[in-house]
């Protein structure tokens, strides 16, 4: 690695002419020694020939410049760089789900959570040891033990990947900018995690999944029930009582001691699609009382859901990997077009039901392919009502793209998301976009593709370090831009 220093910011205090040229104890402070005499100067005419013209070249407007490799570094001091903790040199956290103060000290303390040094350690400027351009590295090592991943380390307000031990987390400097013994310094911090334990005779209710809930007007509802946890233990029939309201926070039925028999949680008499309700349960134990909830939504009868269209994808070359996506791209005035198909499924409400099988499910209809028009054409999925299923209908892009041209500039791709929230649909194709910069101008070019490495767009799942989402821009022209961004789920 190369890098230069201007020599109006530099002198040179002291060169050993040897066979093989060490620039030693230059100085980059002040270009003039006590009595005006000019140490850079002084230095430079010193140099043979050879050794001037590797350390020192012109910079952008003629004046020489400190060009330093390795060999033309100043050697190093042996002065160590000054490092101490800031705070506590022993720190404790618990395994507690939902303490996010502990959560947030251990990703400060372990620096994850790109806050200041200054709240973790402490530099004595006057070693050398200040935080640029010697900033710390951080490890972690498991008492008896190996070292831990920080790269691969979940820590969420939520989930603590630690097992219950005694850590060390230790802080190290370098002064990496000299020749010779580099100097580096240590400092370490104690981390103790505890494995959380309730208190005696705290209540825990554990509401089973799903929640919420969603049921068909016209089909029974069966609740699912809760568990009750005393301390650690799981306590059969505990609850006290389960009481359901409706939006309007009415009374619709209630079951007190419902001793894991649940079948007697009722809703209102034919529920409407459209209402929700709320199933309440309730415990209590030495004076000490806890309460969780269910959603439950009616949803229209599912024979009226419209059929759920999946088309057949195209599968693309990227990075040497295949990527599989439903739509395509077409040259104008080609006849080549390709049909993938679909499948139609049905819906169940929360997700795709059995498949609807027979002869011309799916009907498909072709745009007019001919033409000049450099712009995306559609080719149009229906589905029929059937039994069990409603009507429906989904639309494939095809792009038209010109073939001869005298200019094939690449697209800009623009990503304007970088962060979305864990379990709700991503709305992706609102999140970027594709400017033409070819021939036929600007504008928007074609969104061709996008290679999601990983992430489900419609059940996002938080990961550490996000994902390298690619997208993929198309031309009019038919010049390609790929734009790697790291999309992170919270």
């Amino acid at each position: 690695m190369k890098k230069t220093i201007s020599i109006i910011a530099a002198t040179a205090a002291l060169m050993t002419a040897l066979a093989v040229f060490v620039c030693t104890d230059v100085k980059f402070d002040n270009p003039l020694d006590a009595d005006g005499t000019n140490y850079l100067g002084d230095y430079m005419s010193g140099l043979k020939g050879s050794d001037k013209d590797r350390c020192f070249k012109p910079d952008a407007n003629g004046n020489p410049t400190f060009w330093s490799d390795t060999t033309c570094l100043p050697s190093c001091d042996g002065v160590n760089p000054g490092i101490k903790i800031v705070g506590k040199a022993s720190v404790t956290t618990t395994t507690k789900p939902g303490d996010e103060a502990s959560a947030n000290d251990l990703k400060k303390w372990l620096h994850l959570d790109a806050g200041n040094w200054k709240d973790i350690v402490d530099f004595d400027s006057g070693k050398g040891g200040t935080q640029q351009p010697y900033p710390p590295t951080v490890s972690l090592t498991k008492d008896g033990g190996g070292p831990i991943d920080l790269k691969t380390l979940v820590i969420t307000k939520d989930t603590i990947r630690l097992e219950p031990n005694t850590y060390t987390i230790t802080y190290k400097v370098v002064k990496d900018t000299c020749i010779g013994k580099i100097p580096s310094a240590v400092a370490t911090r104690t981390l103790i995690v505890n494995k959380y334990v309730p208190p005696v005779g705290d209540i825990t209710i554990t509401v089973k999944t799903p929640n919420p809930v969603q049921i068909y007007e016209g089909t029974p509802y069966q609740d699912l029930g809760a568990d009750v946890y005393i301390g650690t233990t799981l306590t059969a029939s505990a609850l006290d009582s389960v009481v359901v309201r409706d939006s309007r926070n009415n009374v619709v039925s209630r079951v007190v001691k419902p001793n894991d028999d649940f079948s007697k949680v009722k809703l209102s008499d034919n529920p409407k699609a459209g209402e929700t309700f709320t199933v309440t349960y309730y415990a209590s134990n030495g004076g000490k009382f806890k309460t969780a909830e269910r959603k439950v939504e009616v949803k229209a009868d599912q024979t009226t859901l419209p059929a759920v269209i999946v088309l057949n994808n195209y599968t693309y070359k990227l990075n040497g990997k295949d990527v599989k996506w439903p739509d395509t791209m077409l040259y104008i005035g080609s006849a080549n077009y390709v049909e993938k198909g679909a499948k139609a499924y049905k819906n169940t409400g929360s997700g795709i039901g059995d498949e609807i099988t027979g002869p011309n499910v799916v009907t498909i209809t072709p745009p007019a392919f001919g033409g000049n028009d450099n712009i995306t054409k559609q080719v149009d999925y229906r589905v029929e009502a059937g039994n069990g299923y409603g009507a429906a209908s989904k639309k494939r892009n095809v792009h038209m793209v010109e073939k001869e041209c005298d200019v094939k500039t690449a697209p800009t791709v623009n990503v304007s998301v970088s962060e979305i929230t864990a379990g709700t649909p991503w709305d992706y194709d609102k999140s970027w976009s594709v400017i033409n910069k070819d021939e036929n101008g600007g504008g928007a070019a074609f969104k061709y593709f996008i290679d999601f490495n990983g992430l489900d767009p419609d059940k996002p799942v938080a990961k550490t370090g996000g994902y390298k989402v690619t997208f993929v821009g198309l031309g009019k022209c038919g010049g390609i831009t790929e734009k790697e961004t790291t999309i992170t789920v919270k």
